[in-house]
């Protein structure tokens, strides 16, 4: 990104630009991290009796592998290729999805959301097992 910027009129006024962006977003990031986190934790007090959902879900399907169908009208900028040379919805760094909205925590591309998005049902039996499956491991992980 800084090899870019540099090129462009500006050169080291739109580096130093890039690099506060890059701080901005690195800052954003972390304080997403920390609600996660916080939800995370909870998610491992909660009982599996309690109601599911959304919105006090740390987005558990969003880490998990989306593979996109034909008929799926997924911008382009969030499609990415696996292993296998399917293509998928994409990841960035910390493991959930492209189109994860860090701030609320929702999808930013709800209305052209995926097949497979539209079929994970909130409370249904896939979302109460990959919850299940994050409650054995958050509590595993608690001293």
């Amino acid at each position: 990104m800084q090899t870019i910027l540099s090129g462009m009129a500006g050169g080291s006024r739109s580096v130093a630009f890039a690099r506060m962006d890059q701080r901005h977003a690195f800052t954003h990031q972390r304080a997403a991290h920390g609600r996660i986190r916080t939800m995370i934790s909870s998610l491992a007090a909660t009982e599996s009796t309690e109601p599911v959902l959304c919105s006090n879900c740390p987005a558990i399907c969003c880490q998990l592998k989306v593979l996109l169908l034909p008929g799926d009208d997924v911008p382009e900028h969030y499609i990415d290729i696996d292993e296998h040379g399917m293509e998928i919805l994409g990841k960035l760094d910390d493991g959930w999805c492209v189109a994860l909205d860090r701030d609320n925590m929702c999808c930013s591309m709800y209305e052209r959301r995926p097949f497979v998005c539209r079929e994970f049902a909130m409370g249904e039996t896939d979302c109460r097992d990959e919850r299940a499956n994050w409650r054995r491991i958050a509590i595993s992980l608690q001293p």
